[in-house]
């Protein structure tokens, strides 16, 4: 078992971070992540511009897989494992409820009947419209087709360039917001 924070981290939070000497503490970086830091002196230029002066409530951006190791480590914690985030990610809790008779329990959480994105049990992918059509036809921020890297010819999929407040969107079925789209992944 193993618990997972129900939103991802915020620039406010990690804001914390930075200004209670996050990027001075040697103890919280593994050997690798202190090098990395070292070399790229983060605080020097302007890579945590977004976190620094951008909306308090968005999802950090820009920072590296040690960046976000050390802040998990500041905050007492750690990162999930692969394992454990795709888990997380799928919210499979909500899935086959109707098995198949070959299947035996009901609500088995099988592979084969996982959700196609994490948000919702719809299977076909596309989003629910429960706060209206302004959300548009698909949650992932992902290029579809020939159309740009936002969208579908040219239109947003969830109408927003940046990434946008940690609970703009539904959460999966464990109640876990933004498991996918919204910000990019590592």
């Amino acid at each position: 078992a193993y618990l997972i924070d129900k939103y991802p981290v915020t620039n406010v939070q990690y804001k914390q971070f930075i200004e209670s000497g996050g990027y001075t503490q040697r103890v919280i970086w593994s050997d690798a992540g202190w090098q990395q830091i070292i070399q790229s002196n983060p605080l020097e230029g302007n890579d945590l511009d977004s976190v620094l002066h951008g909306e308090p409530d968005s999802p950090v951006t820009n920072i590296s897989w040690y960046e976000a190791e050390a802040f998990a480590a500041w905050a007492g914690k750690r990162l999930p494992t692969e394992a454990e985030w795709e888990y997380a990610a799928y919210g499979m809790l909500s899935q086959n409820p109707n098995p198949r008779k070959s299947e035996k329990k009901s609500g088995e959480e099988l592979f084969t009947n996982q959700q196609i994105y994490s948000w919702s049990n719809n299977p076909n992918g596309l989003r629910d419209n429960r706060r209206g059509s302004w959300q548009g036809k698909f949650l992932a921020n992902f290029k579809r087709g020939s159309g740009d890297n936002m969208g579908i010819a040219g239109g947003l999929n969830d109408r927003a360039a940046i990434p946008g407040n940690i609970k703009s969107f539904y959460p999966n079925a464990f109640g876990l917001y933004n498991m996918s789209g919204n910000v990019s992944e590592w």
